[in-house]
């Protein structure tokens, strides 16, 4: 018999293999949980033994050690009377008697011989087991700590926090709390799964030490304490709604979970709690379950929204912390049944961190579970997972995960980009705490859209506190948001003149929802309802519609849009104009003090501009015109070259010839262009916000080298 063994935080499984002929018998479970063999039988002896290495291999791979390798043992002359016979086993989970005769033929100098010559030949090293490290036990709780804040190496880190919440001295607790403001995923979960498993150490977590607990670490700790505080309230199993109890009950013990560690889901209607016997048998129905979300429907209708997804991670949470072995891998289905957006974010990094641990299975189970979820923050977690990855496999997964997910939703590819539009982290309020705690500071945009720090309270902060976390999240965030605000500034703006409309559902639910396009939709001016008489609106802090006067508005049924100042007579602009500069709140883009323009009556009946022709200008200049909409058109066929540039025009399409022409269909490294003609398909006359636009676009070439012939605007 072989003998395997997984640690995983608090969890201690085993695995046992014996070939006997062509059966191959394996025991698997946790220690201290009974145990039933399951044999399979194979054509030959041979596929039977390259079974059991298959097997083996496959189980090294998840992490598990073998606790007595099998070695080739000297074949006594004689069988000795005490020996077991060949197909005898020791009964699972007492160690297997050996032959007298090989326990003699293998001293001490004989087995480390054998190791010497396993170094010398590159014998492939056995994955390290993921729990308590023997090397560590004897630290103290502070150099364990000490460890896992310190040290490079993301392994040593999470091997000393697993042993560090194995110690039982009196200042465990204190030096655990140091590790629950840590960005580490894992490391994280694991002191969270210790408090949780034991609540009494937050006490001891927060009494008066040597030296005071950081402001970032006591603001958690009463955060976790509200947490795991027992229920005010519990309904008993008689009491509960029908479906919420049906079923075998799990068996707790020894899993990677503990039931009272749990977070409790709360029953609709202030009626409590539900008891533990219920929680434990929702856990083996999310083990059990044939589909993750019909299965809990029942639980979906008569518990609180918030209580099951804070349920659902309290499992995974409990998952992460033993180790995540792919058995386990069910915990999963707990975020899709009740996730919400939270759980997005935290999908994002559980794919992550699985796939930077190689167990790509784990992240797979990841992307799926953000598919199924299928809602808008759904579609923005995939769309930023996809981009945090880049490039190889799980990165491909994820963009046919969003394409499957946005198709099955009937978006179109605009619909689709307002609902993969970054957040920053910002939430509903419009700002993002940099730490844990109320008393944290935080980020958010300005009127003008710039990022700004700010104490919990509102007030200014000319920079971030001696902190290493705060600061690196917000020197993160300060170079992230510029290029995000400035991408949904130039959407919104092409929106506009393009004449794009939103649903009203969509407009509520996407942009006056997001913190992001929220922000940048404030201090632009919008339209809804009738055409001919629209209602002209703005969002407020809160996302509500305000007209120019800040009283809130109802927004009619129909369609939303951006109007163009050509839409608009001048006592509703100058109504605008003052509105925002009394908020202080600049407009993102030009909108109201738009300039306009208009063809003259030769080019708008030949439905062609000669104005910019015989221009020469850099492939950088023609680069404004791709940012405003113009794309690269089709490469010749004989060159390779591209030599025009095209945008939709209301009902037509707008042609820029360009020669010599762009090789390899860049911009970058480009020769000059002479500008053609720029001619638009018939399908009938432009009108004025078109022609205008079209005008605007090709503005930006007037800075370019001086002309030699075309005319005026």
């Amino acid at each position: 018999m072989r003998r395997f063994e997984l640690v995983r935080g608090l969890t201690r499984r085993f695995w046992h293999v014996v070939v006997e002929g062509s059966h191959v018998t394996v025991t698997t479970g946790i220690a201290g949980m009974p145990a039933q063999p399951l044999t399979a039988t194979f054509p030959t002896p041979q596929a039977a033994l390259a079974e059991q290495e298959r097997l083996v291999k496959e189980r090294l791979g998840w992490g598990y050690v073998e606790l007595e390798p099998s070695l080739p043992l000297v074949a006594p002359a004689e069988p000795e009377s005490d020996e077991l016979p060949a197909n005898l086993e020791a009964p699972a989970g007492e160690p297997e008697r050996a032959p007298a005769r090989a326990v003699a033929a293998k001293p001490a100098e004989d087995q480390a011989a054998r190791a010497s010559a396993a170094r010398k030949t590159g014998g492939a090293a056995r994955p390290r087991r993921s729990g308590p490290s023997k090397k560590l036990m004897g630290l103290p709780s502070q150099a364990l700590a000490l460890t896992v804040k310190s040290t490079a190496n993301r392994k040593v880190r999470r091997d000393a926090m697993l042993t560090l919440v194995a110690q039982t001295s009196v200042d465990t607790p204190r030096w655990v709390a140091e590790s629950l403001v840590d960005t580490d995923l894992v490391i994280r979960a694991a002191a969270e799964e210790y408090f949780a498993r034991a609540p009494a150490h937050l006490d001891a977590a927060t009494s008066p030490g040597e030296s005071p607990v950081a402001p970032a670490v006591a603001a958690r700790l009463r955060q976790l304490a509200g947490e795991l505080a027992p229920p005010a309230k519990e309904a008993s199993l008689p009491t509960l709604p029908p479906g919420l109890n049906d079923g075998a009950k799990a068996n707790e013990a020894g899993s990677f979970w503990s039931a009272a560690a749990l977070a409790r889901p709360q029953l609709e209607g202030g009626a409590g709690a539900v008891p533990l016997d219920a929680v434990r048998t929702l856990v083996e129905l999310m083990r059990t379950a044939p589909d993750s979300r019909a299965s809990f429907v029942r639980w979906r209708q008569t518990c609180t929204a918030s209580s099951l997804e804070d349920f659902a991670w309290s499992v995974v949470r409990a998952f992460i912390a033993s180790g995540a072995a792919p058995e386990d891998a069910w915990a999963l289905r707990g975020l899709v049944a009740f996730g919400g957006d939270r759980t997005c974010e935290r999908l994002v990094q559980l794919a992550v961190d699985f796939n930077e641990d190689g167990a790509k299975d784990r992240a797979r189970s990841a992307l799926s579970a953000l598919g199924d979820l299928g809602t808008d923050a759904a579609l923005a977690a995939l769309h930023k997972l996809e981009t945090e990855l880049g490039r190889g496999a799980l990165a491909g997964e994820a963009r046919q995960v969003l394409a499957d997910t946005a198709r099955r939703r009937g978006l179109d590819p605009e619909s689709l980009a307002d609902r993969l539009v970054d957040s920053l982290g910002l939430g509903l309020d419009g700002t993002r705490p940099l730490g844990p705690g109320p008393d944290a500071p935080r980020a958010a945009l300005d009127p003008a859209l710039h990022l700004v720090l700010q104490t919990a309270a509102g007030k200014p902060l000319a920079k971030p506190p001696k902190d290493a976390a705060v600061e690196q999240a917000w020197a993160m965030l300060k170079a992230a948001a510029p290029r995000v605000v400035a991408e949904q500034v130039r959407r919104l703006e092409l929106a506009m003149a393009s004449g794009r409309r939103w649903a009203r559902d969509d407009f509520l639910g996407g942009i006056a929802s997001h913190p992001v396009l929220r922000a940048v939709a404030r201090g632009l001016v919008w339209a809804a309802g009738d055409r001919s008489s629209p209602l002209m609106f703005t969002l407020d802090a809160r996302g509500r519609t305000v007209d120019a006067t800040d009283a809130t508005v109802a927004l009619p049924e129909g369609a939303v849009w951006l109007p163009h100042p050509l839409q608009l007579d001048d006592q509703p602009k100058a109504a605008w104009v003052a509105a925002f500069a009394s908020q202080g709140r600049p407009q993102p883009f030009r909108q109201l003090d738009r300039p306009v323009f208009q063809l003259n009556p030769d080019e708008a009946s030949a439905r062609t501009l000669s104005r910019y022709a015989g221009r020469t200008v850099s492939a950088a200049r023609l680069a404004h015109l791709v940012k405003r909409g113009w794309k690269l058109g089709p490469a010749d066929g004989v060159s390779d070259a591209v030599r025009v540039l095209r945008k939709p025009v209301g009902a037509s399409v707008a042609q820029l010839n360009i020669s010599p022409g762009l090789p390899g269909r860049t911009l970058v490294g480009g020769p000059p262009q002479a500008l053609g003609e720029v001619n638009w398909t018939d399908a009938g006359p432009l009108g004025p916000v078109e022609a205008s636009e079209m005008l605007f676009d090709l503005g930006a070439l007037d800075e370019a080298a001086p002309s030699s012939g075309g005319g005026g605007r």
